[in-house]
């Protein structure tokens, strides 16, 4: 998929307990020469950490095809700012005003500032367990855990 001109996202379709097993197999100069948008939830982190450590490349922890896509509930508002921050490979986030919890509870009726100004920087995102065996057996090493 890396090779291929024509891919422009890979999205991971699901988490898997044994996804560290493709991690010998990466050739992280290929995916590096040939940049696509990834993006996966819990045990893709397995992957898309050590792509992202190791090329430099920007990775999407967040929307994959089961969880994301393949859900009923998951309203259209979120489906089609996903993939506008994919269309344009930068996102800005903006609140969803009709969210509910698993106890039909509205969530998120307002976004609450609790310092006013700017902020920049990395945020690194993934399954926390998976993030500490990746640093603990080198798969990457550029993070301070």
């Amino acid at each position: 998929m890396f090779e291929d001109k024509n891919v422009k996202l890979i999205l991971i379709s699901v988490g898997g307990d044994t996804a560290n097993e493709l991690l010998e197999g990466l050739d992280y100069e290929l995916i590096k020469r040939n940049p696509k948008m990834i993006s996966g939830i819990s045990d893709a982190t397995t992957i898309l950490l050590p792509i992202h450590d190791k090329t430099g490349l920007t990775v999407f922890y967040g929307p994959d095809l089961i969880f994301t896509f393949g859900q009923k509930d998951i309203p259209s508002e979120i489906k089609e700012q996903i993939i506008a921050t994919w269309q344009a490979g930068s996102f800005d986030i903006t609140p969803i005003n009709n969210l509910i919890d698993d106890n039909g509870k509205t969530v998120n009726e307002k976004w609450k500032c609790i310092r006013e100004g700017n902020v920049e920087g990395k945020i690194i995102a993934g399954y926390l367990d998976l993030i500490a065996i990746l640093y603990a057996t080198r798969q990457i090493g550029s993070y301070h855990v």
